[in-house]
């Protein structure tokens, strides 16, 4: 007698702690060297430039661009996991489900924001390029607080009360930061008449403003990056998983049932699952699909 059931070609996965180490490293990765390439061929004034000076000219652009892009990307995942994530626990919580789907969104819009400010330098369109750094920024400070509440309903799920008070202390430094950096980066320009932004120096009109403003930059973005390290623990709890599946009999119907995780229904197939388990000390297991 044929046997209906496909072979599991293969089953493998990871833990989706990947995803928010993935965000810094690349972060920083941007940021560093293309910081040490613009100061090392005289391409920006060494102290507290804005991060995207540091990546507005050839051949630092190049290395900022391509790591900022890859940032962007893995932040989505980190967003849309988070997403999964809440969605499993909060079941029957209507605000809490609401402000997950917007969360989602906002996080999708500001990793989208790093994208443009990855493809588009300042000196090639500055409009595009402000209005990436504009999702980014502030989609991230926004995400940061519905995250932060989020955090308070799944505070006894994962036993970890403190986190509300990190990551609201984390948004508060954010929010502060950019109101102070769009502050100084007005007053900067007001002052300013004819100075190459690229090389603002001491005793040039605006300097202090722009100081000001550079290191309020480079604040927001240490405490995005902070933010999303506060994930790895809560992502220790999922893991992505595949397994490539194979139908052994044409005329059957066609299903898979991979030993743990349920019933697919496509043949030579990729199965992708987060697999949650949450309040590990009262027992409870949960999973979703993507």
């Amino acid at each position: 007698m044929n046997d209906a059931r496909p072979s599991v070609l293969s089953e493998s996965g990871f833990r989706l702690t990947v995803f928010p180490l993935a965000v810094v490293i690349l972060a920083l990765a941007a940021f560093i060297p293309a910081y040490i390439v613009a100061v090392i061929l005289g391409h920006v004034y060494p102290f507290w430039p804005y991060i995207s000076d540091t990546g507005t000219t050839r051949p630092e652009s190049c290395i900022f661009g391509f790591f900022l892009a890859w940032t962007g990307f893995m932040a989505a995942a980190v967003f849309y996991v988070r997403y999964k994530q809440v969605r499993l626990i909060l079941k029957g919580d209507g605000c809490g489900k609401v402000v997950n789907d917007l969360a989602l969104l906002v996080g999708l819009l500001a990793s989208i924001g790093m994208v443009i400010v990855a493809a588009f330098q300042e000196n090639a369109i500055f409009q595009v390029h402000f209005t990436g750094a504009a999702l980014a920024f502030g989609g991230g400070t926004i995400y940061i607080f519905m995250q932060t509440y989020l955090t308070s309903k799944l505070s006894e799920t994962f036993n970890n009360s403190k986190m509300v008070v990190i990551r609201f202390f984390n948004g508060l430094v954010a929010l502060i930061a950019v109101i102070y950096m769009l502050a100084n980066y007005a007053a900067s320009y007001v002052f300013a008449d004819g100075v190459n932004h690229l090389h603002w120096m001491p005793g040039d009109d605006g300097y202090v403003n722009h100081v000001c403003s550079t290191i309020s930059e480079w604040i927001v973005a240490t405490s995005f990056l902070m933010f999303i390290g506060t994930f790895y623990k809560e992502f220790k709890s999922c893991k992505f998983e595949f397994n490539v599946c194979l139908r052994t009999n044409e005329q059957s119907a066609i299903f898979c049932t991979p030993p743990t995780y349920g019933a697919m229904e496509e043949s030579d197939c990729e199965m992708m699952e987060i697999d949650s388990t949450v309040g590990a000390e009262h027992g409870k297991t949960a999973s979703s699909r993507f």
